[in-house]
């Protein structure tokens, strides 16, 4: 049985739950940021920029990595006549290290934003917070070959939004949940995996390369949500 799509009534559902959600999305994303201090103004301009700036990556450095090919099997017909063993060889690639402007500089901003604010909220307890969400991020982050540096995507904004709450208490754990979960993704989960870049043989690797949906992003603002 076939979907009815000449239907208007069908096309048009098609066409506006998409849109739905990219609307919620954004509505989630802004709340988040009112949540930890921003005016709504801002906090619409900050979506918008991230967004955005998803779609730039700043390239930093380039490294050279060390990768195995294979060679095609050579064969006959349907491989039953000659065949051979596939052989691999290994040859050097450079990897570029980038930079995404959504994913990562943009929560950046935000952290040095929250430093600034709320020092006496943040700084008395982020020389605790972060250290254990930098080992933890680091522990459960691994190397996948053409794909990159990976990790849970839950693990993180649970264990930053739980030391906010056992840290700080009543004082504010929404911005330490932030700051927490936004530099231990980006100093354990990629900085320290740097020397490993060799092994992913990806052409490039973006710190926060999913824009909005990368890893720092979300740790940053599901953690808001949490506390």
């Amino acid at each position: 049985m076939s979907l009815p799509l000449g239907n208007p009534l069908v096309f048009f559902l098609i066409i506006l739950i998409p849109l739905l959600l990219v609307v919620l999305f954004i509505n989630v994303v802004e709340a988040a940021f009112q949540r930890i201090g921003l005016s709504p103004m801002m906090a619409s301009v900050l979506v918008f920029a991230t967004i955005l700036g998803s779609l730039v990556n700043i390239p930093l450095r380039k490294v050279t990595c060390v990768r195995t090919v294979e060679r095609p099997m050579a064969s006959g017909f349907y491989h039953f006549i000659y065949p051979q063993s596939t052989q691999g060889y290994v040859e050097q690639c450079d990897t570029t290290i980038a930079i995404n402007v959504g994913g990562a500089i943009v929560p950046l901003l935000l952290c040095i934003y929250m430093f600034a604010r709320y020092p006496e909220y943040l700084f008395p307890w982020c020389a605790v917070t972060i250290p254990i969400m930098v080992g933890i991020c680091y522990k459960i982050s691994r190397v996948v070959p053409n794909v990159g540096i990976v990790m849970p995507t839950f693990v993180p904004p649970l264990m930053s939004a739980g030391l906010a709450l056992l840290f700080a208490g009543d004082a504010f754990p929404v911005a330490l949940s932030f700051v927490t979960g936004v530099l231990g993704v980006i100093i354990g989960a990629d900085l320290l995996n740097l020397n490993k870049i060799s092994q992913t043989t990806a052409r490039t690797i973006s710190i926060g390369g999913a824009g909005t949906f990368d890893g720092i992003f979300l740790t940053g603002i599901i953690s808001v949500f949490l506390v």
